[in-house]
């Protein structure tokens, strides 16, 4: 029951965590935007390991744990802030339902999985041609979005090579413990990101950017990431991926009904694809089984 309900409500962080990231950064820079969450954030986790009295731990495989933590705390949330500079926050909830494909082939190589099934293989190259058709689409229209669709890409793949890495290492370490580990670690690296790349603070901040960063920090950092390797410590790394296919189809309605976004048929197409591909990717093998079954 506990892993059901972390599930959901993941699913709801995650469904409006795009738009939050854009909501924060419209008066801001993305470097403060990610910085200022991640600081607060960070606060907000060791104050939940003091409530449920627990420590950083600094055993060898404590530490490896947490520096794989970190690929993704910074290196997936570093490249998504910039990236939704160029593209519209649905668009970047449905880039991120590859997640469980990269997770798949990164399961594969690094935990010694078995080989990838036909239909795995052809779930990811149903679910990469859906991609190609919106980065194709967005390059006739505007030149920055492809700036931002590589750049959630990017952000995917250091997401699933992450969770792969971290479930290699976490073992016995409390996953609540790994978030605090994971945010301690990438704090130098956001602090360095924010000096590079403008190093002032923001002359005002709107109210609307204010909430947005204090939902990130508190929501989507404290409780979402704690959630997350929570649920990580729970089950495989490819089944809690699978969120992402529900969170794109909720990105999008959010980013269209609260952010006017727009949502042209070559991203619908796209989408369609990318979900197609996650079906078949998961769900191929048993669904044609059962129908082999009833012929």
């Amino acid at each position: 029951m506990q892993i059901i309900l972390s599930y959901i409500i993941l699913i709801i962080i995650w469904s409006t965590t795009p738009l939050a990231i854009q909501w924060s950064t419209v008066d801001t820079n993305f470097s403060f935007g990610v910085t200022s969450r991640m600081l607060i954030g960070i606060l907000v986790c060791f104050l939940i390991l003091f409530l449920i009295k627990q420590k950083l731990i600094w055993t060898k495989q404590a530490i490896k744990a947490y520096a794989c933590a970190a690929i993704g705390i910074f290196g997936a949330m570093t490249m998504v802030y910039w990236a939704s500079q160029y593209i519209p926050s649905g668009l970047i909830a449905v880039i991120f339902g590859l997640t469980p494909l990269f997770t798949a082939i990164f399961e594969h190589f690094y935990l010694s999985k078995k080989a990838l099934s036909t239909f795995k293989m052809i779930g990811i190259l149903v679910a990469f041609v859906g991609l190609v058709v919106i980065f194709y689409s967005d390059l006739d229209l505007y030149e920055s979005a492809v700036k931002g669709i590589i750049g959630v890409t990017i952000s995917t793949m250091l997401h699933a090579i992450s969770a792969v890495l971290t479930k290699k290492y976490q073992g016995s370490v409390h996953s609540f413990t790994i978030t605090t580990g994971g945010l301690l670690f990438s704090m130098p690296f956001f602090i360095a990101v924010w000096f590079v790349v403008d190093g002032s603070l923001p002359n005002s901040i709107s109210t609307q950017a204010t909430l947005s960063i204090l939902y990130l920090a508190v929501i989507a950092t404290g409780i979402g990431f704690n959630l997350y390797f929570y649920a990580l410590h729970k089950t495989d790394a490819s089944t809690l991926a699978l969120i992402t296919l529900v969170t794109p189809v909720t990105a999008l309605l959010l980013g269209l009904y609260l952010n006017q976004e727009t949502v042209g048929l070559s991203v619908i197409t796209g989408t369609a694809l990318i979900m197609l591909g996650l079906f078949i990717n998961q769900q191929g093998e048993r669904f044609f089984a059962i129908n082999s079954n009833t012929t």
